[in-house]
């Protein structure tokens, strides 16, 4: 079947004159549409793809003049954001690698309003994105419940003891993934069909507990954040609230008992890596791991702990633009912020301290900017519903689902992160944008 025979939608403020381009257009509306496909692939093609588009949209802005585009306060805001980290390269110790991160960061940026582009010219895409989405977690889902069970998973990769890869090779992020591209499948799924039915209630049971099943803890925890934020929100009680977050609990507590490498990973391993209960060493386990610090405990792990006072040093080292865009990496072996073997990683493992460490107080701002606005606006939801006692609207809920997913992507800092100038991660977390931008214009 060809999605794209007759369903280009020409606007008022926007006319396609070339033929060539409309095929064009047409070959980078698919490409889109089979992005959550590429995710699989590992970060290549996504980031292909991300790099084609934008490039792409600076030609048609300039051949057609779609500067209305870049005329809102997003793109205004990121602009900034990419010339002062842009500048912090410049000055950091590393030119070069420095600027790789920063200079074409300006990519993602771009690459949201194309697909806010292709959403409001596309009539068909939304639906079609939606469909595309449905296929890759439900692949994810049937691979990565077969690993589990049989040890290896339909696209033959090998179980690791105590994680699932499915069918991301040797990279475990299956829970990861689903809890990082749920907040957007629900928008879909509720802009398109208005209203959750028992359906998609039992879709997300079951990718939930293929989350746990996976091993990650911080995915199950930004997991159950999310679907309880949004019980919390149509519940129209507190009672009834209460009865789903003991339910809930009682539930997967159930699950994770009945499983000992379950209650090893999410228990065991846990209180271990926090120093709370000891380890029992084994081949590989290192000594200093079965040291408790005198306090008592770790931040999440020994490693997590020293990632986080070698970043901060570095920030106490350049506390105003920071060492700059991706360097931690180049300067944790620094005698001045060496700490011990754990000091040295690509990353620190936190978004805030990152950028503290990377680009200052400045950069942290630029984060904490954002954070306050999702979280204005989903506070003054839960005022208006909750304390005013106006009534849910569906814009009103999918807004809140997008911005808890910019929040559990982005802004739970208090938990271990990726790379924030990871190409994967951030292909993950800006394709989302062009949707939220879609609903702000809608409001």
């Amino acid at each position: 079947m060809n999605f794209f025979s007759n369903v280009y939608k020409k606007s008022q403020d926007f006319k396609i004159i070339n033929q060539s381009d409309n095929y064009y257009l047409n070959f980078l509306c698919t490409s889109v549409l089979l992005f959550p496909f590429f995710l699989l692939t590992g970060p290549f093609l996504p980031d292909l793809v991300i790099v084609i588009c934008s490039l792409s949209f600076i030609y048609f802005i300039l051949k057609y003049n779609f500067y209305n585009y870049l005329n809102n306060n997003y793109f205004k805001f990121f602009i900034f954001f990419w010339v002062y980290i842009v500048f912090t390269s410049f000055i950091s110790d590393n030119l070069l690698f420095s600027l790789k991160s920063s200079f074409f960061y300006l990519r993602f940026i771009l690459f949201s309003l194309f697909v806010l582009f292709l959403i409001k010219n596309f009539e068909f895409f939304l639906k079609n994105f939606f469909y595309a989405l449905t296929i890759v977690l439900v692949i994810v889902l049937i691979d990565s419940y077969f690993q589990f069970y049989f040890g290896k998973s339909l696209t033959g990769f090998d179980k690791p003891k105590l994680r699932l890869t499915g069918p991301f090779d040797d990279r475990q992020i299956v829970g990861s993934f689903i809890s990082r591209i749920l907040p957007l499948y629900l928008f879909l799924f509720l802009y398109i069909y208005k209203k959750f039915d028992l359906k998609i209630l039992a879709f997300i049971s079951i990718l939930g507990i293929l989350i746990l099943l996976s091993g990650e803890r911080t995915a199950f925890f930004l997991f159950s954040f999310f679907i309880l934020g949004i019980f919390f929100l149509k519940s129209t009680n507190i009672f009834r609230f209460f009865l789903i977050i003991t339910s809930y609990l009682f539930f997967f507590i159930i699950i994770i008992f009945s499983s000992s490498t379950l209650k090893e990973r999410m228990i065991d391993q846990t209180l271990q890596g926090m120093g709370i209960k000891k380890y029992e060493l084994t081949d590989g386990v290192k000594d200093y791991f079965d040291k408790k610090p005198k306090r008592g405990f770790y931040i999440f792990s020994r490693a997590h702990e020293v990632h986080y006072l070698t970043a901060y040093k570095m920030y106490l080292d350049s506390p105003l633009i920071g060492q700059g865009p991706n360097m931690f990496r180049k300067k944790c072996s620094d005698e001045k912020f060496f700490i011990e073997q754990s000091s040295c990683t690509t990353h620190p493992h936190n978004f805030l301290l990152q950028l503290l460490a990377e680009t200052g107080l400045i950069g942290a701002l630029f984060y904490f900017f954002i954070l306050l606005i999702l979280l204005r606006q989903i506070l003054s939801l839960i005022y208006k519903t909750k304390i005013k006692n106006i009534k849910l609207t569906n814009k009103n809920l999918n807004m809140f689902i997008l911005n808890m997913g910019f929040i559990i992507n982005c802004f739970v800092f208090i938990l271990p992160n990726g790379n924030f100038f990871n190409n994967y991660l951030n292909a993950i977390i800006f394709i989302p944008v062009g949707f939220y931008l879609l609903q702000r214009e809608n409001d």
